[in-house]
C-alpha cells in the first residue's frame, strides 16, 4: 500500500500546480497566448531534454529489456484504447471523433511523466519515454485519420520527427554506449527537465479554467469517454500485467500512464482538424477527464498494489 499511498500524495501536488495555473488564468496573470507558448515550449524544448536526461545511465541489459517490454505495453495500450472507443462511439455525428481520440490517448507527457518521476522515480520515467515515442507516432497516423479521416490527412514528418523521437535519437546512443555528457551540458540538460512538472501541469490547469466546468458534467456521452480511459483501459492492462508477471517499476510506470486522463493534444486536435461542434465536446471531455482523474489515478494504484500483495 505504500505505492498507491505516494500516488496519492502525487496526484494532490500535480492538482494543487493545476489550480496555481487555473488562478494564474482567472486572475489574469497568464494570459491565453501565455499558456500556449508555455506549451509549446515544454513539448519542443522540454521533452527532449526529460528524455535525454532520462537516458544519462549506464548501459544495462536488464533495463534494456524492460523497455522493450515497456514498448510492447505500450502498442497493448494504444490497441486496447482504439478497440473500446470504435466498439462504442459508432458514427452518429455527435462530435463521436473527439470521444474515440480521448478513450485511446493519455496525458503521458503533460501529467504521465510528472506522476511517475513522483511515484516511481528516474527508472520509470525511462519507460514512459519509450511510450511517449509510440503514443507520439500512433497520435500523429491514427488519431489525426480519426478526427479528419481519410489516409492522405497523415504526415509522415510528424510521426518520425516529433519531440520523443528527437529526444530518444539523441539519448538512446548514449545509452547503449554509456556515454556521459559534458558536466556544463548534462547540468543544463537536467536543469530544464525539471521544468516538466511545474509547467506542464500550470499550463494543463489553464486548459482546465478556459472550459466550461459545469457544461463538461451534463453529458452521458462524456462519462462514458472518460470511464474507458480512466479505468477500462488500466484495467485491460493490469490484467496483462499481472498475467506477464512484468517488472513492477515497469508496471506501475506504464499502468499510471495508461490511467492517466485523456492527453491535452485532444483540443488541439480538433482545432486543427474538426469542427467547432468537436472543439467544444474536446474542452469538455478534457475538463470532465482531469477533474476525475483525482479520483480514479489513485483507486487504480490501490488496486495495482493490493493485487500484487494477494496474488
Amino acid at each position: 500500500m505504500e505505492t498507491s499511498l505516494i500516488v496519492i500524495e502525487q496526484v494532490v501536488i500535480i492538482l494543487i500546480l493545476l489550480a496555481v495555473g487555473a488562478v494564474g488564468y482567472k486572475t489574469k496573470l497568464i494570459s491565453e497566448k501565455a499558456a500556449d507558448d508555455m506549451a509549446a515550449f515544454c513539448l519542443k524544448i522540454v521533452t527532449p531534454c526529460v528524455i535525454i536526461n532520462t537516458f544519462q545511465i549506464d548501459f544495462d541489459s536488464r533495463k534494456l529489456y524492460n523497455m522493450l517490454i515497456a514498448a510492447a505495453l505500450a502498442i497493448l495500450t494504444h490497441v486496447v484504447g482504439i478497440g473500446l472507443a470504435h466498439l462504442f462511439f459508432k458514427d452518429d455525428g455527435d462530435a463521436y471523433k473527439v470521444r474515440r481520440f480521448a478513450v485511446v490517448y493519455s496525458n503521458c507527457g503533460f501529467m504521465g511523466i510528472p506522476l511517475i518521476q513522483g511515484a516511481v522515480g528516474d527508472e520509470g520515467v525511462l519507460y514512459a519515454c519509450v511510450y511517449l515515442v509510440f503514443f507520439q507516432a500512433i497520435m500523429w497516423s491514427h488519431g489525426v485519420v480519426t478526427i479528419k479521416g481519410g489516409i492522405k490527412s497523415i504526415k509522415l514528418h510528424k510521426i518520425f520527427i516529433n519531440a520523443g523521437t528527437i529526444g530518444i535519437a539523441i539519448g538512446l546512443p548514449l545509452f547503449f554506449l554509456s556515454i556521459k555528457l559534458p558536466f556544463v551540458v548534462s547540468e543544463s540538460v537536467r536543469h530544464i527537465s525539471n521544468l516538466n512538472t511545474p509547467l506542464a501541469m500550470i499550463v494543463s490547469g489553464v486548459f482546465v479554467a478556459k472550459s466550461d466546468i459545469r457544461k463538461a458534467f451534463t453529458r452521458p456521452k462524456n462519462y462514458l469517454a472518460v470511464a474507458l480511459r480512466h479505468i477500462a483501459v488500466p484495467l485491460v492492462v493490469l490484467a496483462c500485467i499481472l498475467a506477464l508477471n512484468v517488472d513492477s517499476t515497469v508496471a506501475l510506470a506504464i499502468l499510471l500512464i495508461a490511467a492517466c486522463p485523456c492527453a491535452s493534444a485532444v483540443t488541439l486536435f480538433a482545432s486543427l482538424y474538426g469542427s467547432e461542434r468537436d472543439l467544444e465536446c474536446a474542452g469538455r471531455v478534457l475538463t470532465l477527464s482531469n477533474i476525475l482523474s483525482v479520483i480514479t489515478i489513485p483507486l487504480i494504484a490501490v488496486l495495482y498494489s493490493f493485487l500484487t500483495t494477494v496474488i
